[in-house]
Parts: structure tokens; C-alpha cells; sequence
């Protein structure tokens, strides 16, 4: 029988929903909901999920898509309805799996989701705004590859210093352009290795080091 194919690595299965909860910083709970959907009641069927897994496990792309509505979500308080509505109205106008995660959704489906959740709630042209900034300012922490999906993100912001790549160290964070793990450099702070010492053992900047040791909070379980 033919080898079946493995998916390709920004797809494949490679982090926990524990795992995933520490590298997004989102609830443990807010992500059950949005990758597994919402409990069935008497008035409704069970919701479909807004973050689609391949099997129990999180991929990279899904860490994007959860990075994208993150940044919506420490800025508005949404309803997980019209969020699903409006992701699911972006897939079928730009005809792409996991459009949170591809370079289309950078250049024509923020506007998209914006119109739509607009819409679905309301909001107004000032609040569509706000959102709009938000998400572009998110998406700027993202770098494509030459298929238009995602393939690294960069979780301390505009800095760049602190990079999920997942082609190095099975997509944990790390120092970028190495492959130095954000959690070993912290695991030595905490021992008692200073910021220098550790720069000068992984021949690093001491930014750089500063920058994994405030990164720490996407090393934390169950982070808000």
C-alpha cells in the first residue's frame, strides 16, 4: 500500500491544547470553544468550530488563525456567533481553507471580516475601524511563505527577536535566526545565570535575551 502522504509542516499536528493555550495566551477555555465549537443546547445544535483541526492536535496554522482572533479579542469583547459567521463568510469569498492564515486575508479578507462582523453586530464605522487597525497591526507579526500561508510568527511583536517557526525546534518559540529556545534561556535565568552570561554562553545580543525572559507569558499555562 502507497506511504499516505504527511501534511505539510505549517499543517501538521504538533501542539496540545495545553500547549497551544501557553503560545497563544488565550484561556484554555476560550480556545475548547473555538477549536472544538460550542456545547449543543435546547435551542440550538452543537456550534461549528471556528478554528478547524487536523485530528485533536493544534498545527501552526491554527496557532495564526488563533493569534488573528486574539488580537480582536483583547480589544473587543466578541461573541463567538458572529465571529464564526464572519470567518466562515471570508472562506467562502476567498475560496482558501484557513483564510486567517494566508496572505489573502492580509490584503483583501481583513476587510471582509470587518464589513461582516460589522454588520452581524452593528458596529459602528468607528468601532469598524478599531478593528480593522487592530487586525492589520496583528497581521504584521506574520511572515508568508511563497504559497501565501503563514509560515513563521513573531509573538513579541514588531520586534521580530522572538519567532514559531515550524521548520525549527518543532515550532516552539526560539531566538530568531537560531534555534536557541525561548524556555531554555528562561529555565537558566530562573537558576540564577545572568543576562549577560547567557548572552554571551548562546553569543547573543542582550536584547535578545531580554526579549525571550518578557516573552515568558507565552510560556505560562492557561494564560488570559
Amino acid at each position: 500500500m502507497p506511504t499516505p502522504k504527511r501534511p505539510p509542516l505549517i499543517d501538521a499536528p504538533a501542539y496540545t491544547l495545553r500547549e497551544a493555550t501557553r503560545l497563544t495566551g488565550i484561556s484554555f477555555g476560550a480556545l475548547h470553544a473555538w477549536s472544538y465549537g460550542g456545547p449543543a443546547t435546547s435551542r440550538r445544535r452543537r456550534a461549528r468550530p471556528i478554528i478547524q483541526l487536523a485530528g485533536t492536535h493544534w498545527s501552526f496554522t491554527n496557532l495564526v488563525e488563533a493569534h488573528a482572533l486574539r488580537a480582536l479579542r483583547k480589544t473587543h469583547q466578541l461573541r463567538l456567533t458572529p465571529i464564526r459567521a464572519a470567518v466562515r463568510y471570508v472562506e467562502e469569498q476567498l475560496k482558501v481553507q484557513h483564510p486567517l492564515a494566508t496572505v489573502e486575508f492580509k490584503t483583501d479578507g481583513v476587510h471582509l471580516f470587518v464589513e461582516k462582523f460589522g454588520q452581524l453586530i452593528n458596529a459602528s464605522q468607528d468601532g469598524q475601524t478599531a478593528m480593522r487597525v487592530v487586525l492589520e497591526q496583528c497581521l504584521r507579526q506574520i511572515e508568508y511563505g511563497h504559497n501565501g500561508r503563514a509560515a513563521r510568527l513573531y509573538i513579541d511583536g514588531e520586534r521580530r527577536l522572538i519567532v514559531i517557526d515550524p521548520a525549527i525546534r518543532f515550532g516552539r518559540p526560539v531566538i530568531t535566526g537560531t534555534s536557541v529556545p525561548v524556555e531554555m534561556i528562561v529555565e537558566r535565568f530562573d537558576a540564577g545565570d545572568s543576562i549577560d552570561a547567557l548572552a554571551a554562553d548562546y553569543e547573543l545580543r542582550t536584547e535578545e535575551i531580554e526579549e525571550a525572559l518578557r516573552s515568558r507569558s507565552h510560556l505560562k499555562a492557561d494564560a488570559a
